[in-house]
């Protein structure tokens, strides 16, 4: 902190008792460095010493202490101080919404970041393990793990929490510890052994919660782990301190349009496609978490990789990758399709011969096998396909049903798959009813507009138009909560009339 002008200040306003970080704060000076606000209140430290008679306060801080507050000075004693504060929000949503009209962005990724892809990948192709029929990784740490706190507090106040909604819900708390216990059988988690924090090893404890999935087939109730938790924004989370690494994924529109084009249509998914990965002793202190057994406290840790910690997708992805390169000589075709059909752990293909779509399912099946990840629900649109698919044992989820197309109907990549009729589905019924209701504003709108999801673009005529009334609407600097104008209210094509006509 540097004064634009020198400051006259008395001897007897000055502390003699302290360590200044700036001895002449009174001399203006060259700015040496400039810090901003996220890592400002992380050099502070506790204590402030306040002058007597004077508005002059020192604060103390990993530099010493700052001076700070209002000083006396002959040449600015006529000039007058006035106070504000501004808030500015550097990504306007209004400017986001704009893009919304102004550009598609099917195919347009970012430029990689080197530290983020390369070291990421560098650190797994170094690490890596295949033992036991799985693969062993280790966490892609992106900063020295010094820096991670533990979140043990948090983690205990969450779980109090849990504990008081299990006493009002019993059936919960039955499936919470039926699923935990699960896991401790499966040697997914275990009891750590010496619950104390070691000395060469990051530690962090992870609040988690139940949620619910009514539209699940198999698992209606998960415990999620919150990697992302901490005990404010001065204060590293395990999330932070990871890479994400690079996302290797294919492009959701081209796997949906080749899912498409194939005569023989069918998908499948990893069961608890994380959980197949094996974490590395060295990290695993760092997916801890709290429980209780016989109101006793129990500290558990994760053995594998779990879904919510922010590198697991790369993990996962990388992983798979790795494991077909080994197959390809064997079985190129089928894990070429395997390669470019997996969207994280949901595969996604077809096949123009029913001999294909065979040999890709359970050649499938037992390439996968290998690392231990299961290949199941097996859904398609032939019937002739599912009967072999129940021979060979095949997990088959769906029974035909001409009288209920949804009882057909399974998700795929967030749309609806009628697998009887063969058609994708974008449901629409919650939306016209938002767009029906007699809320008529910009956030109403924008609220309903965000409920679709349609990466094929087949609500590309609804979607224009309302790509257009947004743009009316920010040229006219309509607010957020104003009442819609009537040239905007009674378009004579209103945008939910011709949804519903769709």
């Amino acid at each position: 902190m540097i004064p634009i002008d020198s400051l006259q200040i008395p001897k007897e306003h000055l502390p003699l008792n302290i360590k200044l970080a700036d001895p002449y704060f009174y001399r203006p000076g060259k700015i040496d460095v400039l810090l901003g606000a996220e890592v400002f209140y992380q050099l502070l430290r506790f204590g402030q010493v306040v002058m007597p008679n004077s508005e002059l306060k020192f604060q103390n801080s990993v530099f010493g202490f700052i001076a700070t507050g209002n000083t006396s000075n002959s040449q600015s004693e006529k000039m007058k101080y006035t106070h504000c504060g501004l808030i500015y929000d550097c990504s306007d949503i209004g400017n986001d919404i704009k893009k919304f009209w102004q550009l598609e962005s099917i195919g347009i990724k970012d430029d990689p970041s080197y530290n983020e892809v390369d070291q990421s990948l560098e650190t797994f192709e170094k690490t890596v393990r295949y033992k036991d029929n799985r693969y062993e990784v280790e966490l892609p740490w992106k900063r020295d793990w010094h820096e991670l706190n533990d979140n043990y507090s948090v983690a205990k106040k969450r779980l109090d929490s849990l504990v008081r909604r299990f006493k009002n819900n019993p059936d919960l708390n039955l499936q919470y510890r039926e699923t935990l216990h699960d896991y401790e059988k499966n040697g997914i988690i275990e009891k750590v052994p010496n619950p104390e924090n070691p000395i060469n090893k990051p530690v962090f404890y992870m609040p988690h919660q139940p949620v619910f999935r009514d539209e699940s087939l198999t698992t209606k109730m998960r415990i999620v782990f919150d990697a992302s938790s901490s005990h404010s924004f001065q204060h590293l989370s395990l999330n932070d301190c990871l890479w994400p690494g690079p996302n290797s994924n294919s492009n959701i529109f081209d796997i949906l349009i080749n899912f498409r084009l194939n005569k023989f249509a069918f998908i499948s998914d990893i069961e608890k496609a994380f959980l197949q990965l094996t974490l590395a002793e060295k990290d695993r202190d760092a997916v801890r978490f709290l429980w209780t057994e016989n109101d006793t406290l129990q500290v558990y840790r994760f053995n594998r990789v779990l879904f919510g910690v922010r590198s697991s997708p790369f993990l996962l992805s990388a992983s798979i990758k790795m494991h077909l390169k080994k197959f390809h000589d064997a079985f190129p075709s089928t894990t070429e399709c395997l390669n470019r059909c997996f969207y994280v752990d949901d595969f996604i293909s077809g096949a123009d011969s029913l001999q294909d779509a065979l040999e890709i399912s359970t050649q499938g099946v037992s390439i996968m096998d290998q690392a231990s990840m299961v290949l199941r629900k097996w859904t398609t649109n032939s019937d002739e396909l599912r009967q072999f698919w129940k021979r060979e044992g095949l997990e088959n989820q769906l029974q035909d049903n001409p009288i209920s197309p949804r009882v057909n109907s399974t998700k795929v990549l967030g749309m609806l798959w009628n697998t009887v009729e063969d058609h994708l589905i974008v449901a629409t019924q919650s939306l016209v009813h938002s767009l029906s209701n007699d809320e008529n504003t910009k956030r109403h709108l924008l609220r309903a507009i965000g409920k679709i999801f349609d990466p094929l673009g087949l609500l590309s005529p609804f979607t224009i138009r309302v790509k257009c009334i947004l743009q009316v609407l920010w040229m006219k600097e309509i607010s957020w909560d104003e009442e819609l104008p009537p040239d905007i209210q009674f378009l004579p094509s209103h945008p939910h009339q011709h949804l519903q006509s769709q």
